[in-house]
């Protein structure tokens, strides 16, 4: 993982690590005794600003919390979780859903307990052939038999429509957002699209903080 930072190179107790663990509890409990989002779809306006770090560290929290969890790189457009895990890219999600291969034949072990990938496979077809909503809630109900929780890596709203479709099958979004003002006119417009398809947005992540602004946040 080398290419990702992870809250396995941080000492617990430290910025990074309890950050994810704050994140952790308010997916788990912060629902005023409601059910808690077990499909996650992780999002971004634009490619590039840490969609896939932090389905990896949610994911490594949730997994050292004694949770069985699931990542789907569901990125057809840039896939990365095989890379960060060091998997073949296929067979993957785009096989379960192109029903070429059963979802036992994809799911890859990590040596992180709890933890499991499925990578993103290959297409033969232009990714919107593939997102079709009733495959991917099959697929989806299926895992969630399975898994506590399962997080999906999405490519960027603002440029390719998969993960409008995407957001519709699962319990809920998680924006990641960048830090600086120049983020902001493309959030709002990927929220805009997210919730025009009844999209349930759980919240937004900050991501890349400088140490001056993050300090700032904490006093």
């Amino acid at each position: 993982m080398s290419r990702f930072t992870t809250i396995a190179k941080f000492r617990p107790g430290t910025p990074f690590v309890e950050a994810y663990g704050l994140l952790l509890a308010s997916l788990t409990y912060g629902h005023n005794g409601g059910t808690a989002p077990r499909s996650i779809a992780v999002a971004t306006a634009n490619e590039g600003t840490g969609t896939t770090t932090t389905v990896i560290n949610l994911g490594m929290m949730m997994a050292r919390a004694g949770h069985q969890c699931l990542l789907i790189d569901a990125n057809w457009r840039s896939p990365a979780l095989h890379r960060a895990f060091k998997f073949p890219v296929a067979p993957g999600f785009a096989e379960v859903i192109a029903r070429s291969k059963q979802i036992e034949e994809v799911i890859r072990e990590t040596n992180i307990q709890n933890l499991h990938v499925v990578p993103a496979g290959k297409l033969d077809v232009p990714p919107q052939a593939l997102l079709d909503p009733k495959r991917l809630t099959t697929a989806l109900q299926e895992l969630r038999n399975r898994f506590e929780f399962i997080l999906l890596d999405t490519p960027a709203v603002t440029r390719f429509p998969d993960t409008l479709t995407l957001a519709q099958v699962v319990d809920g979004v998680l924006l990641v957002v960048p830090s600086g003002i120049s983020s902001d006119r493309a959030h709002r417009e990927a929220r805009r699209r997210l919730e025009r398809v009844g999209a349930k947005i759980l919240g937004a992540i900050l991501n890349r903080v400088s140490r001056a602004e993050l300090a700032e946040l904490t006093s």
